[in-house]
């Protein structure tokens, strides 16, 4: 069985595609206790193109539930979060891209229902991350 820090790697991919796509990322965390999970701060949660006026942004990683993204926009409570597709580690472009998509557009609908998701290849797609180019 993969060490429990197998999902680090993959949550810090995700980070590298958001730099790329010019999104800044602080306070990256990431857990394995009780389960393994990341989280993230979008800091600045309006980027070019945007017209939020977010007070804070999170973008957040479970095993059991894959990625979703928190918002407060300002003088409102947060809202509840939003989940990404139907995989646990779907690739790192596509959850920055998604994630910058949803910040243009403010009024996009959760993808799908909060819940957990199939992990029968959960270390084996993990693993696809850990490996090191030598």
């Amino acid at each position: 069985m993969p060490e429990a820090s197998t999902h680090a790697r993959y949550v810090q991919a995700v980070v590298t595609e958001l730099h790329g796509l010019d999104v800044a990322v602080a306070d990256v965390v990431v857990e394995s206790v009780p389960l393994r999970r990341g989280q993230m701060t979008i800091t600045e949660p309006a980027p070019a193109g945007t017209e939020s006026e977010a007070e804070w942004v999170r973008l957040m990683w479970t095993e059991r539930q894959g990625w979703s993204w928190q918002v407060c926009y300002e003088g409102e409570q947060p809202r509840v979060p939003t989940y990404f597709g139907l995989a646990l580690v779907p690739p790192p472009r596509q959850v920055a891209t998604w994630l910058v998509v949803a910040l243009r557009h403010p009024g996009v609908e959760p993808t799908r229902e909060a819940g957990a998701l199939d992990r029968t290849n959960l270390d084996k797609d993990l693993l696809a991350y850990t490996v090191s180019v030598r």
